[in-house]
C-alpha cells in the first residue's frame, strides 16, 4: 500500500505511568516537624547562652529553688590528703600515712560536707546563722517573717527570707536584695550585732571592783560547764563536749577549747561550729565581759595536712578563730576590746608528742589583765 508522504501523520504521545496526583503526597507535615525541630535548636541554645552569661551564685540558687530539700547532694565529697571514711556509721580521718592516730573516730555521727555556698553565707550573715544554730532543734528551716511556711504547714512564707539555701531566684525580693547588696560598698562595714542586756550591766553591777582571777577562774569554768543540774548532767553524758581548760599564765587567763577523740567542734574541713559551741562561748562571753581586759583569740589545727577550694591548715585555722569571734561577740562581749584574732595551723601543738591528737585542734581566748 503507498502512503503519500505529503499526508499529515496523526502524532501519538504516549505517557507511562499516568500518575497525574504525583504532587498529592507531599503535605504540611514535614513544617511542623522542622518548625519543631527549629524550636528545639532555639531553645537549646538560649539556655546555653543563659548558662553562659550567669554567674555562679545564680546557678545555685536556681538549682537550690528547684531542689529546696537536697533530695540530691551537689556537692561530691572530695578525696584528698586528707580523706573521710565512713566505718561503722562513724566519720574518721585517714592520712597518707597508715598509722594508729587514723583511725580515731572525730564525731559519733556522719559529717556531712558543708558547701562552699553554705560556708559563704556562714560569714556573710555571721550572727544569723550563730542564732539559728544555738535554737537549732524546733526551728523551721524555711521560716520566715512573712508567714509560718515550713514543709508540714502551710503559710504565705517566701524563701526570700529563709537564707540563700531557700532563696527564690524568681521571686521579686530576691532581687531586689541583690541589688541593694550590689550597691553596698566592699569596704562596708559589717553589720552590729545586737547587744544582749547581759552585755549591759547595772548601774549597781558596774560599780563593782573587778574579780579576782581565782574567781574568775572559777566563773568560766561554771560557764563553760553550764547548769549544774541533774538534767543538764543526764545531758553532757548523753552528748559530748569541748574539754575546756581554765589556767592562770603571765599576763592574764587563758581559755582553751579542744576536740575530744569522740567530739569536733567544727564540722570537718570548715569553720561551721557545734550548736552546744555556741551555747558555751555565749555563756563565757558574759562572764568575759564583766571583766577589763583586751582579748586575743586564735585557732589551731593538728598537724594533717588539709586542702581544699577554699582552705587550707592556716586559712581553716584563721576561720575558726573568726568564727570563735563571732559567737564571743554574740554573747556580750564588746568587739573593741578584742585585740587579734590569730591563725596558726599546726605551729603551736597543745601535745607535741602526737601532732596529731585531737587536743591540737583547738581556740584559745586569752583575756589579759587590766593594766
Amino acid at each position: 500500500m503507498n502512503i503519500d508522504p505529503e499526508t499529515k501523520r496523526e502524532i501519538i504521545i504516549v505517557r507511562r505511568g499516568g500518575h497525574d496526583d504525583h504532587d498529592s503526597h507531599h503535605g504540611g507535615v514535614w513544617k511542623i516537624a522542622y518548625a519543631d525541630f527549629m524550636t528545639a535548636m532555639m531553645a537549646f541554645f538560649l539556655v546555653m547562652w543563659l548558662i553562659n552569661a550567669a554567674n555562679e551564685e545564680t546557678k545555685a540558687a536556681v538549682a537550690s529553688y528547684f531542689n529546696p530539700v537536697k533530695l540530691m547532694d551537689r556537692h561530691s565529697s572530695s578525696k584528698g590528703v586528707q580523706d573521710v571514711e565512713e566505718k561503722d556509721g562513724k566519720v574518721r580521718y585517714e592520712s597518707d600515712q597508715q598509722v594508729e592516730n587514723s583511725t580515731k573516730v572525730i564525731n559519733d555521727t556522719t559529717v556531712a560536707p558543708v558547701s562552699d555556698q553554705e560556708e559563704r553565707q556562714l560569714f556573710r550573715e555571721p550572727y544569723a546563722v550563730l542564732s539559728e544554730l544555738a535554737h537549732e532543734t524546733g526551728v523551721l528551716q524555711n521560716q520566715s517573717a512573712k508567714g509560718d511556711g515550713g514543709t508540714s504547714q502551710s503559710g504565705p512564707a517566701t524563701g526570700a527570707d529563709g537564707g540563700d539555701a531557700y532563696r527564690d531566684p524568681f521571686s521579686p525580693d530576691y532581687w531586689s536584695s541583690k541589688a541593694v547588696e550590689d550597691l553596698t560598698p566592699p569596704d562596708a562595714a559589717p553589720a552590729v550585732p545586737p547587744k544582749p542586756e547581759a552585755a549591759q550591766p547595772k548601774p549597781e553591777e558596774a560599780e563593782k571592783p573587778a574579780e579576782t582571777q581565782e574567781q574568775l577562774i572559777a566563773d568560766l569554768k561554771k560557764a563553760a560547764e553550764g547548769e549544774a543540774t541533774k538534767e543538764s548532767a543526764q545531758a553532757k553524758t548523753a552528748q559530748p563536749m569541748p574539754d575546756v581548760t581554765v589556767v592562770p599564765v603571765d599576763g592574764g587567763v587563758m581559755i582553751q577549747l579542744t576536740d575530744k577523740i569522740d567530739y569536733g567542734m567544727f564540722t570537718i574541713g570548715s569553720a561551721k561550729p557545734d550548736p552546744r559551741v555556741v551555747q558555751m562561748l555565749e555563756r563565757i562571753a558574759q562572764v568575759i565581759a564583766r571583766q577589763p581586759g583586751e582579748v586575743i583569740i586564735s585557732g589551731h589545727t593538728d598537724a594533717r595536712p588539709f586542702k581544699s577550694a577554699t582552705y587550707d591548715n592556716w586559712r581553716l585555722s584563721s576561720a575558726r578563730a573568726q568564727m570563735a569571734y563571732y559567737m564571743l561577740v554574740r554573747g556580750g562581749l564588746d568587739e573593741k576590746r578584742v585585740l587579734r584574732v590569730e591563725g596558726y595551723a599546726d605551729r603551736q601543738p597543745k601535745n607535741t608528742n602526737d601532732p596529731n591528737a585531737a587536743e591540737n585542734r583547738r581556740i584559745d581566748i586569752f583575756l589579759k589583765s587590766a593594766p
